[in-house]
């Protein structure tokens, strides 16, 4: 029940009902499972034909479970790359990690322990996605990483990370307000494609997608 085409360097996001298929549908992407039928291609390349480690490569991922290590800030966000220090304070601003160091007395260089548990669960995400953007792989993954953010955090996480060029960023996403600004948002319920478009079109045709919307405005009212 899903067919749909991403463009290069577009920024996506996939929302939709719990239990719809949103997080399996990234799953799939990076083959953390197969699928039954179907193809996924990246250009004209199915990625069954592909090595996990080239498939891979073209990921970063940020899953709902944040994974960290015992370390400096600055030592989580540089895993596995080779980023001077400008670079992880560039990285460090757009996922919002700013905040968090400024008011740390040893800033980048602040000891988080094993998984991060001298942070809060906001703290640890943001970091998780500084990393992504450290590895400065093609595609980025975000499946819900903002869950335990502030809505004014969110949005301007969300509002930094639109604005980074030469990425294809693709989000599952649970505040719809964090996301109009996207390229296209994609509707999945029950493991099918309700819709697709700008939230501006999805809005205008006041289906499933304007009708979430329209809760949630009235929930945070």
């Amino acid at each position: 029940g899903i067919n749909f085409k991403l463009s290069k360097n577009k920024k996506i996001a996939i929302v939709g009902p719990s239990g719809s298929g949103k997080s399996t549908l990234l799953g799939l992407m990076i083959r953390l499972f197969d699928l039954n039928k179907g193809k996924i291609l990246i250009g004209k390349e199915d990625i069954k034909s592909l090595r996990l480690n080239n498939l891979r490569s073209f990921f970063s991922l940020v899953s709902q479970d944040t994974v960290l290590f015992d370390g400096s800030i600055s030592e989580n966000i540089k895993y596995n790359s080779k980023i001077s220090i400008k670079s992880i304070e560039k990285f460090s601003m757009l996922a919002c990690v700013d905040e968090v160091i400024e008011k740390l007395p040893n800033g980048l260089n602040t000891q988080i322990g094993e998984n991060g548990v001298k942070l809060s669960g906001g703290q640890r995400q943001r970091i998780a996605i500084a990393r992504a953007l450290a590895q400065k792989k093609s595609i980025i993954l975000l499946d819900e990483p903002t869950s335990n953010l502030d809505l004014k955090t969110e949005s301007k996480l969300f509002e930094n990370l639109n604005g980074i060029k030469n990425i294809t960023l693709i989000v599952v996403a649970h505040r719809l307000s964090t996301i109009k600004n996207f390229d296209e948002i994609l509707y999945i319920d029950a493991g099918n494609l309700i819709e697709k478009g700008s939230h501006k079109n999805l809005m205008r045709k006041k289906g499933s997608y304007y009708q979430l919307y329209q809760k949630q405005l009235k929930k945070n009212a």
